[in-house]
């Protein structure tokens, strides 16, 4: 396919003032806003690496397979640089959203030199086709198990972290908001208020023994209002503080805690507190055999929320989205447009490098995954043809191939529900935006 907007120029010197530009403006940014700045960066990653990444293992098993690559671009839109080696055109364009290699005769329906159809994907074997194909999703997986192993060295194995009694942050004030979002009123934490710090270990609540924060928790949201005696290890001495706590309302639509009370709210106890997780550390050797296997179980995860997505089930509780309270923030069924994914990569740098890491490790098992599913235009329908082609051929005795013309209604179908996808994220994204994971 050409790209429509190949034929715009720019001059040379154009491109270095825009390079140029954009460094001094990447520098500043960075000093003066790095949150922003991060999230850029994540951005670029998704668009310009990972996608770019997709494409170079297509561009390698392509080129390995015998196949005419004509163009390698980083990009899309008018040239800023370019190289011609070989048979190969090598560059990168304006708008940094992906990128594509282009292998020749890739359907029945490419214009090709007749003397270049022994190098033309049509007229591969079905290995080389589908290890060409393949290559891409698999970079996905390759790049996300690199991820996992990073994480696992980096800041342990979150999959077996733990929840403790330990104290990990005290709520100093409670915040309450109008209709409007505004803060009204500011409430003095209640733990904090009683003198509970820190790094302080609970030991027991009203003389009885805590054996895990969960059943401390427990015992706050059944007394609201109530004032309880909380037993602590603070620096190896034991310090009982009474803790006043405040009535709250369990929201049941979004589950979080809050002053005033819903409709359909239960009424509970909140001290504010959180706890601190304990998360084992895993050796550089350990996590060699364990990044796959953790990516395994996350691939696993990302097929049932998939599934259950594209279930009768998830397709209602997506819909359920445009609904006319237009309140769908705690529904969590829904796609993410690029705003929404803006949004969450900058709650993600909010939050911290393993959060960055562990939204591209999702992100890159869903693009992997999505592009597997065996429909035109995704790879996995190139994948399809070619394992239909290699066993009508064999079992008809001649050799098979699929007039694409028959398949298009498939791929307008296909772009169809990519476009209604894109649209209905978008709109929730600006109307309603979904909540952070982070």
């Amino acid at each position: 396919m050409k790209d429509p907007l190949d034929d715009l120029s720019i001059e040379v010197r154009q491109v270095v003032a825009g390079i140029a530009v954009f460094a001094a403006a990447a520098v500043a940014l960075v000093v003066v806003n790095p949150t922003l700045a991060g999230t850029i960066g994540v951005l670029l990653f998704f668009f310009v690496f990972m996608i770019g990444l997709h494409e170079l293992g297509h561009f390698v098993m392509a080129k390995r397979a015998g196949m005419k690559v004509t163009e390698f671009f980083i990009g899309f839109g008018p040239r800023l640089w370019s190289v011609q080696r070989g048979e190969t055109e090598y560059g990168i364009k304006a708008i940094p959203l992906g990128g594509y290699c282009k292998i020749i005769g890739m359907t029945n329906l490419d214009d090709i030199d007749p003397a270049d159809e022994p190098r033309a994907y049509r007229s591969k074997g079905w290995w080389g086709k589908v290890s060409t194909v393949v290559a891409g999703p698999v970079t996905h997986f390759a790049l996300a198990i690199l991820l996992v192993y990073v994480v696992l060295v980096g800041a342990g194995d979150y999959s077996e972290r733990e929840t403790t009694t330990t104290i990990d942050r005290v709520s100093t004030e409670i915040l309450r908001h109008d209709a409007a979002g505004e803060v009204v009123e500011r409430i003095e934490g209640p733990a904090y208020a009683a003198g509970l710090r820190t790094g302080d270990r609970v030991l027991a609540v009203d003389g009885d023994a805590i054996a895990d924060w969960d059943e401390m928790v427990e015992i706050f949201e059944t007394s609201p209002g109530a004032t309880l005696a909380v037993e602590v290890d603070r620096g190896g001495a034991r310090r009982t503080f009474d803790v006043e706590l405040l009535t709250a309302y369990l929201d049941p639509v979004t589950g979080e805690k809050v002053l005033d009370e819903p409709e359909g709210a239960t009424k509970v106890g909140f001290a504010g507190l959180e706890p601190d997780i304990f998360v084992p550390s895993v050796s550089a050797f350990d996590a060699l055999g364990l990044a796959p296997a953790r990516t395994l179980a996350y691939t696993g995860d990302t097929i049932g929320g998939l599934g259950h997505i594209f279930s009768p089930a998830g397709l209602g509780e997506y819909l359920d989205n445009f609904g006319s309270d237009g309140d769908s923030g705690g529904n969590q069924t829904r796609f993410v447009s690029p705003i929404g994914f803006g949004k969450v990569a900058n709650d993600a740098v909010r939050a911290g490098w393993v959060s960055v890491f562990s939204l591209l490790i999702a992100i890159n098992l869903f693009v992997g995954l999505l592009n597997l599913l065996p429909l035109l235009p995704f790879d996995g329908g190139h994948i399809a043809v070619a394992s239909y082609e290699a066993i009508a051929s064999r079992v008809r005795g001649r050799r098979v191939r699929v007039d694409f013309a028959k398949l298009v209604p498939v791929m307008v179908a296909t772009l169809s529900i990519l476009a209604f996808i894109f649209l209905s994220s978008l709109f929730l994204d600006l109307a309603n935006p979904a909540d952070s994971p982070f």
